[in-house]
């Protein structure tokens, strides 16, 4: 349902992304599915669960066996990486204790309304918002072509292409399993639903977010470079840095890390070396 008396912001919840991990009823995308029903439920923990449950989810490394054994028997273990309450639930809790007036929708309403955003001139996307549509990203290209403020407050953004049946009640997703996806080595090709870096799409994510979670995704996980864990600061005299004292080479968030999974990293120094970033892009940290 839309506002009546649309605010300027529009929060967009990351559903894609939840339905890609949800297990209700059957396998998710990392459990070997290829679709996901957009109407089955979604697994306890995807919207809500408790400060001290969504904290050591978070640092699931920390746990003990037993720690692991009660938190699994209760929650999706799918729900430490999406969903509302690992996620946005922490910039709407900040944002509506700030003053701001936020509307919000799903990644089906962007996919399926062209018109969405319309009556807004900020859209945020704060979560786990790995799975996008060529709709999505049409409707939104479009938006800030005509002048409208796009901002990515998370890493992994638009990483896995998507599509979606005509009922719009299915999501379909080969990922990695290209090959086996029937649009492969047709006209559609470029609807492919794998990564939006792989050559058949023809539209890196960067063309939209100016970064890509392929360039260092990942900090401090798995064989990944343990780096500084934080962010680097590149321009301190930024507005959005206002009141705040830093200077160009502080690392923000170094402890506790927060570059350690889901952050996204600029493909290129500059953008006259590879021309694939949005002529929009303002960079805050290199």
């Amino acid at each position: 349902m839309k506002a009546t008396d649309p605010s300027s912001n529009l929060l967009v919840l990351s559903t894609s992304t939840w339905a890609a991990y949800n297990t209700w009823g059957g396998p998710s995308y990392y459990t070997g599915g290829t679709s996901s029903s957009l109407k089955r439920p979604l697994p306890r923990g995807f919207l809500e669960k408790p400060d001290p449950h969504r904290y050591r989810f978070a640092r699931i490394d920390e746990l003990t066996d037993e720690e692991r054994l009660n938190h699994f028997s209760e929650y999706s273990i799918w729900s430490c990486a999406a969903g509302f309450a690992n996620w946005e639930v922490l910039f709407v809790r900040w944002a509506e204790k700030q003053g701001f007036d936020i509307d919000y929708a799903t990644s089906l309403d962007l996919h399926a309304d062209a018109t969405l955003l319309s009556p807004y001139s900020t859209y945020l996307s704060v979560g786990h918002d790995e799975y996008w549509s060529a709709e999505m990203r049409d409707h939104l290209e479009g938006w800030v072509d005509s002048g409208g403020f796009a901002s990515f407050f998370s890493g992994n953004t638009a990483f896995w292409q998507v599509r979606f049946d005509d009922a719009n009640e299915t999501m379909i997703s080969f990922k990695q399993n290209l090959f086996e996806d029937p649009v492969f080595g047709t006209s559609d090709e470029h609807l492919v639903s794998t990564m939006w870096s792989d050559p058949p799409t023809r539209r890196p994510e960067s063309l939209m977010t100016g970064v890509s979670f392929t360039r260092g995704g990942y900090a401090h996980f798995s064989n990944a470079p343990r780096g500084s864990g934080g962010y680097s600061i590149w321009k301190p005299q930024h507005w959005a840095f206002a009141g705040v004292d830093l200077r160009a080479g502080d690392i923000v968030g170094a402890q506790p890390v927060l570059s350690d999974t889901n952050v996204t990293v600029a493909n290129c120094l500059y953008r006259t070396v590879f021309p694939l970033l949005p002529s929009q892009l303002l960079f805050l940290n290199p």
